[in-house]
């Protein structure tokens, strides 16, 4: 925690080394994408100048938000940022009504928390680089969707 704000830090450091990297091929992409997944990122990136100390080129981005923009461009980060602002939103709306059930809001309350703790963490880390993590980030979204439309079925009935 004490090193975030460093920039002397190596891991820090590095982290800037792979935006500039990434920022001239964002500028040419920024409205279409390159396409889905890593690989393509780095297939492209390829293509431009590299930025790390060891002439190497990035896997990843190191930020979900910046890789799900290159990747998808303008109008997947808005979709993705609009839908996920709005699964949040729904169940916070559900988790303060008084007709839901304590258990319901106890489980869309996790998984809100959870969505939540990934959201803050992807600003700086690329959370989906692992399947197991971006199988977590679903689930919990699946999660907060179902208690939501439980929810939703609790206060019309």
């Amino acid at each position: 925690v004490l090193t975030i704000g460093n920039k002397q830090d190596s891991s820090t450091m590095y982290r800037f080394q792979i935006y500039q990297t990434l920022i001239p091929m964002f500028k040419d992409y920024w409205k279409s994408g390159v396409g889905l997944g890593s690989d393509v990122v780095k297939e492209m990136i390829m293509k431009y100048p590299t930025e790390l100390y060891n002439g190497a080129y990035p896997i990843h981005s190191h930020n979900t938000y910046f890789q799900v923009w290159i990747e998808m461009g303008i109008l997947g980060i808005l979709s993705f940022l609009g839908g996920l602002l709005f699964q949040i939103k729904e169940g916070v709306r559900r988790i303060v009504s008084p007709r839901i059930s304590r258990d319901l809001k106890c489980i869309i309350g996790a998984g809100v928390a959870g969505i939540c703790g990934m959201a803050v963490m992807s600003a700086v880390e690329y959370t989906w680089f692992y399947p197991r993590v971006m199988f977590f980030f679903w689930f919990l979204l699946g999660i907060v969707m179902t208690g939501v439309r439980l929810a939703g079925k609790k206060t019309q009935s």
